[in-house]
This record gives structure tokens, C-alpha cells and sequence, in this order.
């Protein structure tokens, strides 16, 4: 292998090793934009999050007066029956 043979394939490597370097760089880069972003979306996720819980209180009081409602019902059901059976 003369020297010239040498220098080309030294040559040929550094290259190859020039483009796995500027791969991984771009990838690199790639992801810290890609993090940027699912770092920004959170943010507006725990924003909204914070609306969200002020817009569905109003649902969790309807849970409890369908509670109370249906305790009504049951109540006016026994009143029927009770002024049912009193009756000839």
C-alpha cells in the first residue's frame, strides 16, 4: 500500500466520520427542538388544566344534588305508598 493509497482512505474515513458527527448533531438539535415543544405544549396544558377545573366545578355540585334528588324521590315514593295504603 503506497503512501498515496494511505492518505485517500484516511481521507475517505474522516469523511465518513465528518457525516456520522453532522448525523448525530442534526438529530441532536432535532430532539432539543422536539423537547422545546412538548415543554411548551405542557405549559399550555397546565394552563387550560387550571380553566378546566374552574369550568367542571359546577359538575361536581350536580353530582351531589342528584344525590339529594334522588333522596327526594325515595322519600316522596315511601309519602305515596304511606297515604296509599291509608286510603280505603
Amino acid at each position: 500500500m503506497t503512501d498515496a493509497d494511505l492518505y485517500f482512505f484516511w481521507g475517505i474515513g474522516v469523511a465518513v466520520f465528518a457525516v456520522v458527527v453532522l448525523i448525530a448533531a442534526g438529530l441532536l438539535l432535532w430532539i432539543r427542538g422536539a423537547a422545546a415543544a412538548i415543554l411548551a405544549e405542557a405549559a399550555t396544558a397546565i394552563r387550560v388544566a387550571e380553566q378546566v377545573e374552574k369550568n367542571t366545578t359546577c359538575l361536581w355540585d350536580l353530582r351531589f344534588v342528584n344525590v339529594h334528588l334522588g333522596r327526594v324521590a325515595e322519600n316522596l315514593a315511601a309519602l305515596r305508598q304511606a297515604a296509599g295504603a291509608k286510603q280505603p
